[in-house]
């Protein structure tokens, strides 16, 4: 009897990742799908690779936009740059590439740890060792992902390498650290407020619109307060990017 295409598929994933073994049930005898010892293991691993591969395109992301702004940052006056966006995507995918590949590697080990430990949070161990673990371990990833922040963008701008860029990073916060913070944080709440103000802004003038030309009476309270909420989510969403970035 010759094999058909079902029955070749069907053998083809025997022979991949498992095999049919017998399994007693009762009186009566059946087969059951076993798989084999290192499929787990594969699915871990594959998991872990589109994490990283996430992670590393969101550091490339990074690194072209700051290799474009520094271009235009440090260009003389009387001259525009030219093709700095193709430049820092050659840059970025060919001889700092692996200096990307590896900060997109520890964003991936912090978020993984970060959700490990979140997760473990919410079953709520009681201890005060487990407390204190929990800080420090938050602690360190924190401090993980600062720096790492600071050295893709001054390894963008340098093109040195990860050790060398954290480095000098390590060294400029060590010098300048308060006022990088304060930096950051004022600029985020700045942002922040921004955002609140053009969304009120915004809405008070839907309100006058519709007040004036469609006289919608007390309904035209409603929809400009759902404008308002509409306009800060937006805005809030690219606050945030910005943030993350």
């Amino acid at each position: 009897m010759n094999p058909t295409p079902a029955s070749t598929s069907k053998s083809l994933t025997i022979l991949v990742n498992g095999k049919i073994v017998p399994k007693e049930s009762s009186s009566e005898c059946t087969c059951v799908w076993k798989q084999d010892s290192w499929v787990p293991a594969y699915y871990a691993l594959a998991i872990l690779t589109m994490l990283w591969s996430l992670t590393a395109m969101i550091e490339a992301q990074v690194y072209v936009i700051s290799g474009t702004i520094a271009q235009w940052y440090f260009t003389k006056e009387d001259s525009a740059p030219k093709r700095s966006i193709r430049s820092s995507l050659r840059n970025a995918f060919g001889p700092s590439f692996g200096t990307v590949c590896l900060s997109g590697l520890l964003i991936c080990v912090v978020r993984t740890v970060r959700a490990a430990v979140d997760s473990a949070r919410q079953e709520d161990v009681p201890g005060m060792v487990n407390l204190i673990l929990r800080c420090c371990v938050n602690a360190l990833l924190s401090a993980v992902d600062f720096l790492n922040k600071f050295t893709i963008n001054f390894a963008a701008i340098t093109g040195k390498a990860y050790c060398i860029s954290a480095r000098m990073t390590y060294e400029l916060l060590k010098r300048n650290l308060l006022s990088a913070v304060f930096v950051e944080t004022v600029s985020s709440r700045l942002l922040a407020g921004i955002a609140f103000v053009l969304s009120a802004i915004y809405a008070i003038v839907v309100c006058a619109i519709l007040k004036g030309a469609i006289n919608l009476g007390v309904d035209s309270y409603l929809v400009s307060f759902l404008a308002w909420m509409l306009l800060i989510v937006v805005l809030g969403f690219f606050v945030r990017a910005g943030q993350c970035d």
